[in-house]
Formats: C-alpha cells, sequence, structure tokens
C-alpha cells in the first residue's frame, strides 16, 4: 500500500471512529476510546476536545486532511456526466470542484459540491437543493443539475462563477465609495429575491459573494439558509451554523431569527467594504455589541469624510442590536442606498428640515 492510500485510511479512521464519539457522553467515549491505536485514539480525542468548545460543524482540522485526500482521489473521475478537474475549496457543508460536461457540441464548466460526512449533514444538503431549485435571479448562483453519486452521497451542481470574493475585488480594483454601493446594491437584489422566496441566507459575508470580471456579484452558498413563514420567521435547528463576525445578535443568542438576519449581515459586509475593516473583533464581541460609525474606524481622511453623516446612518440603522430597530427589510436598506446615490434624503438619518433643504 502507497504512503499516500495509508495516510487517506488513517483519515478515513479519524473521521468515522470522531463521529462515533461525538454523540456520546464522556464515560462512553472513553469505552469506545480505550483500544483503538494511540495515534488514533490521540487525534479524535484532539477533535472532540474542539469539538465540545465549538461546533460540531466546525471540524476543520480533520476535513482538510481528508478533502486534500479527496481532492487527489476525485480528479479525473466521472460524477454523472461531469468530470471533476480540481478542488476550489471547502465549507461546513461539503467540498467543491470544478468539473466539465463535454457534449458534441460545447464544454460546459460547472461547480459540483459534494456532501461531507454524517446523515444530519446529508439532510441538510438535500435542503439546500430544494432551496436552491426556484431561485432564478441574475446575482444568485445558479442551480443547473442534482443528484447521488455511486457511493449514495448527493451532490449539487452549481453555475461556476470565476470571480473573487466582494472584498477583495473592491480592493483590487480600488473602487469608489459610490461604486461600492452601486457593487452592494446588486447584492441586496438577490437577497430580495430569496426573501421574496421566503428564504433567509443566515451567512451572507464576503466569501459567500463572489464578483466576475464583468462587475456581477454572486450570491453562493444557501447551505444554511432556512425556509420561513409568511411572516419572515424562522425556528432554529438544535445545530447552530452560521460566521460568528457576521451574524446577528439574535443568531449569537440562539433565537429565532427572521429575515432582519440578513439584513444586519449586509449591513456588516457592506460596513467593511467601506472602512475596508470590520466592525468587531470576533474574539471578544458579546451579542450586545454595538457596531462604531464607520467613519470612525475607516482607513485615510478622504475615505472618513466620504463616509461620515448619511452612510454611516445608513450602516449603523442595518446593525442595530435589537432588530426591531433595523431597516424593516432589505428593499428599505436598498432604497436608502438608492436615495442617497441619488441626492434624495434618506429614511436612517432625522429628517429636519435643514438635512431636507441640503
Amino acid at each position: 500500500m502507497t504512503e499516500a492510500a495509508t495516510t487517506g485510511a488513517f483519515w478515513e479512521q479519524v473521521r468515522i471512529l470522531f463521529h462515533e464519539a461525538s454523540d456520546r457522553d464522556s464515560a462512553a467515549r472513553a469505552e469506545l476510546l480505550a483500544d483503538a491505536e494511540p495515534r488514533l485514539r490521540a487525534e479524535v480525542e484532539s477533535l472532540l476536545s474542539a469539538h465540545d468548545e465549538r461546533t460540531p460543524f466546525l471540524e476543520e482540522s480533520v476535513w482538510q486532511l481528508i478533502d486534500a485526500q479527496q481532492g487527489e482521489r476525485l480528479a479525473g473521475s466521472l460524477i454523472g456526466p461531469y468530470r471533476i478537474v480540481r478542488q476550489l475549496g471547502r465549507g461546513g457543508m461539503g467540498t467543491v470542484f470544478l468539473a466539465t460536461r463535454e457534449d458534441a457540441d460545447f464544454i460546459q464548466h460547472v461547480a459540483i459540491k459534494l456532501v461531507r460526512g454524517g446523515e444530519m449533514l446529508v439532510q441538510r444538503f438535500r435542503q439546500e437543493r430544494q432551496i436552491l431549485a426556484p431561485l432564478e435571479h441574475p446575482n444568485i448562483a445558479r442551480l443547473i443539475d442534482g443528484g447521488t453519486t455511486s457511493d449514495g452521497l448527493p451532490y449539487l451542481v452549481m453555475e461556476y462563477v470565476d470571480g473573487m470574493p466582494i472584498d477583495a475585488y473592491c480592493r483590487a480594483y480600488s473602487l469608489s465609495v459610490a461604486d461600492k454601493l452601486r457593487l452592494f446594491l446588486q447584492l441586496c437584489f438577490a437577497v430580495e429575491h430569496a426573501h421574496r422566496a421566503l428564504i433567509i441566507h443566515r451567512d451572507i459575508k464576503p466569501a459567500n459573494v463572489l464578483v466576475t470580471a464583468d462587475g456581477v456579484p454572486k450570491l453562493l452558498d444557501f447551505g444554511i439558509a432556512k425556509l420561513t413563514s409568511a411572516d419572515g420567521r424562522v425556528d432554529l435547528t438544535a445545530t447552530r451554523i452560521w460566521t460568528p463576525q457576521y451574524a446577528s445578535p439574535e443568531q449569537l443568542l440562539g433565537r429565532v431569527v427572521t429575515t432582519s438576519t440578513d439584513v444586519y449581515s449586509l449591513g456588516v459586509l457592506l460596513f467593511e467594504l467601506l472602512a475596508e475593516r470590520k466592525p468587531f473583533d470576533a474574539e471578544k464581541r458579546l451579542p450586545n455589541t454595538e457596531a462604531p460609525p464607520p467613519s470612525s474606524v475607516a482607513y485615510g481622511a478622504s475615505n472618513i469624510r466620504a463616509l461620515r453623516g448619511e452612510i454611516d446612518d445608513m450602516v449603523l440603522a442595518a446593525v442595530e442590536v435589537d432588530p426591531a430597530q433595523r431597516y424593516g427589510s432589505v428593499e428599505k436598506f436598498a432604497d436608502d442606498v438608492r436615495r442617497f446615490l441619488s441626492g434624495h434624503p434618506i429614511a436612517a438619518r432625522r429628517s429636519t428640515f435643514g438635512y431636507r433643504a441640503a
């Protein structure tokens, strides 16, 4: 057996034993691990320690190694009619690969997302496939196909977006404040469309928004999106999955979320695009932490002047700790951005006669 095969087999053992142990109490874990080979036991105990401190979906130390083996193994193989080219990335729900479909008349490049480990993740993955099916919007990565591999793993075939994360795109092209706001508006349109379909994304962040070379933002990864009721509310599942720096206070507290959760995350993302830094220290952030005005932490004197006033007001209205004090919808947030760009008074600003006259 080759060294690569041996390594792959070892980490597959780690994965299986980790999942068996993670659902047991400490006594049952100790009994399960007692007969394991010392190196295997040490790796699993280390992962269980990290698992207990964080969430079950942040098992990156083992998954990085397992996925690296998986990426090497799948390159050149077929999933349905699609041939795997290379691995594109990893996330909480699975591994994404670049693949091609070669027909007589054309070659189609796609992104294939494969679930990784655990029946609960498989169920969530199937839910993502159902959620994406009705979403047709130029700023949302399109679902092309879906199915199950010969091993019984579900997969999604998505539009391949050849682009950069929105924050990196803004830096690479040195976008002005106005250009950043126009780009942000397109993202708002995508989220509005999802909300009209009664879908809350719940994990809006720069890594989930890729911008193409033509300047078109595409919203990705509805892996933790949830269908909502008609009033926009959604009950949380027992497991919480989100990115802490962009999560709303109600997500951090484990409370019921609404479409206002996406308003909050959009506000944090816009803060970061404009100020070129994040509003919170992820390690020290508490659910009731209020964001500072973007202008107070922005880089560069000209940027500070551009953000002071109405832009500060818009961003702070989106990231209010109390959901009832935020913009009532993404549409209202976007409407203020449009009004600002066209030189009209915004709703987030206290409407004095002097302000309206100016």
